[in-house]
């Protein structure tokens, strides 16, 4: 992959934090920028700054580490383009799925916020040897870059806590996760509703009344 992507871009910067691949990646590919570490290490921020560019992260990545770098992409989302990674198929489709699926989480509402997200192809299981007991896919994320009508952080924060308990409904489930203890007549999101419920626009708008209720109760914040 790495012999392909680096005719597509000469100024490709590969980051590898096995010591023998890096050492076989420098002898056989001498014209690549290439950075050894941890990706998760890695401020994506800091690197486009240097470099003038936004980031497009490509790769192959471990799949125990796969909502990890999906995480860093979101805090580094003013800076990377977009994120094309092979995924296991039971991940991306958490991450694609609509309110109402039962897969729908955290992740699905988080990245859907901010991107737009698809599952470009599946790979079977037997184009890999070993052959392993998951599916895997391509998975596309393009980030919008688009000015945001919501406080990023309290809406994470209130996703979080709204599928803690999935089960559970959002009153329970907020007075869980977020300490809230009020009962308030003048919310806009039906709180006997459960997180699954909402969509995208339900969650933004509920972030945006827990914001307005912050300031009532410190106005001098």
């Amino acid at each position: 992959m790495t012999e392909y992507l680096l005719k597509a871009n000469k100024g490709l910067t590969a980051i590898e934090i096995d010591r023998r691949l890096a050492a076989e990646l420098r002898e056989n590919f001498p014209a690549l920028n290439l950075l050894e570490g941890d990706v998760l290490d890695f401020d994506l921020t800091e690197f486009a700054e240097t470099n003038g560019s936004p980031v497009r992260l490509v790769g192959n990545i471990p799949y125990n580490i796969s909502s990890q770098i999906l995480f860093l992409a979101l805090e580094h989302r003013r800076v990377v383009k977009d994120v094309v990674i092979m995924v296991q198929l039971e991940v991306a489709q958490r991450i694609v799925a609509n309110h109402g699926n039962k897969t729908y989480g955290i992740l699905s509402v988080l990245l859907q916020s901010v991107a737009d997200v698809k599952i470009c192809f599946v790979v079977p299981s037997n184009v890999f040897f070993p052959k392993p007991n998951v599916e895997s896919c391509i998975l596309k994320i393009t980030f919008r870059h688009e000015e945001e009508n919501f406080n990023f952080v309290l809406f994470k924060k209130v996703v979080k806590a709204a599928f803690l308990h999935r089960r559970k409904t959002l009153k329970n489930s907020l007075q869980n996760g977020l300490g809230f203890k009020e009962n308030p007549s003048d919310c806009p999101i039906d709180l006997t509703k459960r997180a699954e419920q909402l969509s995208i626009n339900d969650f933004i708008i509920l972030a945006n009344y827990f914001e307005k209720v912050n300031k009532r109760k410190n106005p001098d914040d």
